[in-house]
């Protein structure tokens, strides 16, 4: 186009606006519905204006089936940028289609649209199992997108690779095929392709001694150790030999690397106990969030967290750790009950009140907590009142003398303890 032709606008607006607005995070909810701006953005992406390829292919990825055909059209588009826009919207509109194009696209000449096809190429995978968990191996719409991968680990562009193996562990223990690649990768001259090797061997399960390697490593560990999740999230689960390791790099300078580390001993359940008083340790760190991570990898581990009783003792005297201690001393079972009786009588608020939640599931098993809680009703403070009413009831124990004792707090002065017990007994006597 010549340069005193006019621009064309999408929308009304120029292509510079757009690439402005496209800086914001949050810049979809700015602009019209996908209806109302696809017929300029259709029209755009065939336009003799680069700049203007540009953002109709961003903007096309919230279109029509027109729009998909128009994404898939500007993949062979002359412009890397169009190219990459492209596809990146075609993935987030119709993953299985994107994965449809992402193997030619990894023999593209220009190694930009190679990592981007690497990186869709993953994307579309994790997009696919996402709606559908039970995504088959040799699923037919990704065929050839594993095999694409593995080719581009020994792509002559680091980026590449890098993209390659970071897309290669969305299809884990499927991507078996892929070890001997990524472990000569381990090697290799860019960091950042190390460590993404060693994040994607993680997660295909690699042999002992080679998850050992990397688990030791300071400058591979933290992200490997980002495979493995909590035991609340659907993620790979470290295998118990590599618990050693693990402990080890709970010693780790980098608050990044002792998250990932805590999350992987918290996949692991009560099979982690052993690393129960390196966990301790780390309720004193300065990083705030690697105190709430270990004090639910503590709850994680149940009665295996047993040695970490002095630990947990100091952590429900500290108003900003004390519930989630109340909490990890609940899981860990009666052993855990003199504390919490202990700290019935400190002078916190916060304290008491949590040691009613570390308390109450002892009520059956430990014969002194019901009366201690009991006289848990009358603490001068209404959220200890509260907290207690509701948790004789959880533990399912309100009847006889509890009943009656819950009964009195009727007419409690705070009425966010009223409506407890108004809940309560409404649940009583139906």
């Amino acid at each position: 186009m010549c340069a005193w032709m006019a621009r064309v606008t999408i929308w009304g607006r120029s292509a510079k606006d757009w690439e402005q607005d496209f800086k914001h995070p949050d810049f979809w909810d700015g602009i019209p519905e996908a209806e109302v701006i696809e017929p300029d953005a259709l029209s755009a992406i065939v336009s003799d204006d680069v700049e203007a390829r540009r953002v109709a292919a961003k903007l096309l990825g919230r279109g029509s089936p027109k729009a998909v055909r128009a994404l898939v059209a500007a993949l062979d588009d002359r412009d890397v940028r169009v190219v990459t826009r492209a596809l990146e919207s075609l993935e987030s509109h119709d993953p299985a289609e994107a994965a449809r194009h992402v193997v030619r696209l990894m023999r593209h000449g220009d190694s930009t649209v190679r990592a981007c096809a690497c990186k869709t190429g993953g994307d579309a995978r994790f997009a696919i199992d996402a709606n559908e968990p039970r995504v088959t191996p040799g699923d037919p719409r990704l065929t050839g997108v594993l095999d694409g991968l593995i080719a581009c680990l020994s792509d002559s562009d680091a980026d590449v690779r890098t993209e390659a193996a970071c897309a290669i562990v969305y299809f884990c223990a499927e991507a078996a095929v892929a070890s001997a690649a990524l472990t000569a990768l381990l090697d290799d001259r860019s960091k950042d392709v190390r460590v993404q090797a060693a994040r994607a061997l993680v997660a295909i399960d690699p042999p002992p001694a080679t998850l050992d390697r990397i688990l030791r490593d300071r400058e591979l560990r933290g992200g490997a150790l980002g495979v493995y999740g909590p035991a609340e999230e659907r993620a790979p689960h470290a295998p118990v030999s590599a618990i050693p390791a693990i402990i080890e790099a709970l010693a780790d300078r980098d608050p990044y690397t002792v998250r990932n580390a805590l999350n992987a001993l918290s996949g692991l359940r009560s099979a982690a106990a052993p690393a129960a008083r390196a966990i301790a340790g780390l309720l004193a760190n300065k990083d705030k969030s690697v105190v709430w991570i270990a004090l639910r990898t503590l709850r994680d581990l149940g009665a295996g967290a047993e040695p970490a009783l002095p630990e947990l003792a100091k952590a429900l005297r500290k108003e900003q750790t004390a519930f989630a201690a109340g909490d990890t001393l609940a899981a860990i079972g009666a052993a855990a009950a003199p504390i919490a009786f202990e700290a019935l009588r400190d002078r916190n608020e916060h304290t008491r009140e949590a040691a009613v939640v570390a308390l109450a599931p002892r009520i059956r098993d430990t014969p002194a907590a019901l009366p201690a809680l009991l006289t848990m009703l009358a603490d001068p403070s209404a959220n200890i009142r509260h907290q207690t009413v509701l948790a004789l009831h959880d533990h399912g124990v309100l009847e006889l003398e509890p009943l009656s004792a819950v009964r009195r707090l009727v007419d409690d002065p705070d009425e966010r303890v009223r409506d407890a017990v108004g809940y309560v007994l409404g649940k009583l006597t139906r």
